[in-house]
């Protein structure tokens, strides 16, 4: 029988890094154009669109009807709704007029609402406090806090270029700190509200994809439980758990 994995999410972090990381490379096109196109163009809710019938368009109708109907998710309810940012013209709509339940593709609108809010040179910011600077050995006297903004990918080990604990780590060594005589903090009071969405399903929040949003996160906020049989039967199963491999 192989190991069972599963991942679990944590409840609390207690470290981050002082790296700045930048949220995407370019400015939303979306954000921008969508407010370009007439409000007559659009489709409203009470009121289905009206399709384009250009050639061209009626093609790439007839191809995605043709992907849909040939895959092995026909029993499915699909909605499919593609409308050009130049003019504003729909050039395909199957159910697009119907409601559905929102999945994963809302993070593109949340995506495409931080870009156009914060713009394409945000960095997200972790700071580390101290009451005292260190002395002339590099030693602190007292605690370390660690302050997080929500940075949403510090890891816990080295991975190439991404803001890590080892980062921080010679961060600290290269001001000249050598020893901290106190504990290390972490603060992720930087957050308010609620922890989890609206609709989200308690049988969700075991699993990584389910861990609550903070400031100051570490590897997704996700930890490696392997939970392997015994050699022999009535003996105990085996566990392990690993820190450090979030997703």
């Amino acid at each position: 029988m192989p190991p069972t994995v599963r991942r679990f999410a944590t409840p609390l972090i207690i470290v981050a890094t002082v790296v700045s990381i930048s949220l995407l490379a370019a400015r939303s096109r979306f954000a921008r154009t969508s407010r370009e196109i007439p409000a007559n163009k659009v489709a409203t809710n009470d009121k289905a669109a009206t399709v384009s019938t250009t050639s061209a368009d009626v093609n790439l109708t007839r191809d995605i009807d043709r992907a849909i109907e040939e895959s092995n998710l026909t029993q499915a309810r699909w909605g499919v709704f593609v409308m050009s940012l130049n003019d504003g013209r729909v050039l395909c709509s199957r159910n697009g007029d119907q409601l559905f339940t929102p999945a994963s593709n809302m993070k593109v609108y949340t995506t495409a609402a931080a870009l156009d809010l914060l713009g394409p040179d945000y960095r997200w910011r972790t700071s580390v406090y101290a009451y005292k600077q260190p002395d002339a050995n590099g030693v602190v006297e007292g605690d370390l806090t660690l302050y997080g903004r929500g940075a949403p990918d510090l890891v816990s080990y080295q991975k190439n270029s991404a803001p890590s604990l080892v980062a921080l780590a010679e961060q600290l060594y290269q001001r000249g700190i050598r020893e901290v005589r106190g504990n290390i903090v972490g603060d992720d009071s930087y957050f308010r509200g609620e922890p989890y969405g609206v609709g989200w399903q308690w049988n969700d929040l075991q699993w990584y994809y389910g861990a609550e949003p903070s400031a100051l996160t570490i590897d997704a906020n996700a930890i490696n439980l392997t939970i392997s049989p015994a050699s022999k039967v009535g003996e105990a199963a085996m566990l392990k758990l690993e820190r450090g491999r979030g997703k």
